[in-house]
């Protein structure tokens, strides 16, 4: 009966992290995240540029859940950086997937960007401000 408690709880850890990721590290992603979602899906002209993109920002909503745990095992100021790296990854997909299929938009469409646009924004601006606090502990750096 231990061994299998015992199994049982490295099984529900196994996709938590213990440590925060250090302010250089965090940062860096944060650095990365920006450069990413300041393009415009307008700026790119090819379907290929998009995939190339959609697959950056996967990355970086991999890399975000390896740093700062999954969103369905930790909940805390650093999972809204995953949140929001999820939520930008979404919305660009549903943004741009209309324009490499030619089909169009509907209102609801418009509605819901919008909406994960929204949701995005608010958790990286926790995320960024959970990072800065990570400076400001002794032997972040």
């Amino acid at each position: 009966m231990k061994s299998l408690s015992a199994a049982l709880l490295l099984l529900m850890s196994a996709g938590v992290s213990n440590a925060a990721p250090t302010y250089e590290v965090a940062n860096g992603w944060a650095n990365d995240f920006s450069q990413a979602i300041s393009s415009s899906p307008m700026a790119l002209t090819k379907p290929a540029e998009y995939r190339k993109h959609a697959q950056n920002l996967a990355a970086l909503a991999a890399r975000a859940e390896k740093l700062f745990g999954r969103l369905d095992y930790v909940d805390g100021p650093l999972a809204r950086c995953t949140s929001s790296a999820n939520y930008y990854q979404q919305t660009w997909q549903f943004q741009t997937s209309p324009l490499i299929s030619n089909k169009g938009m509907t209102p609801q469409d418009l509605s819901r960007i919008a909406d994960m646009a929204f949701a995005a924004g608010q958790d990286y601006r926790s995320c960024r401000d959970s990072i800065h606090d990570l400076e400001d502990k002794p032997g972040a750096k």
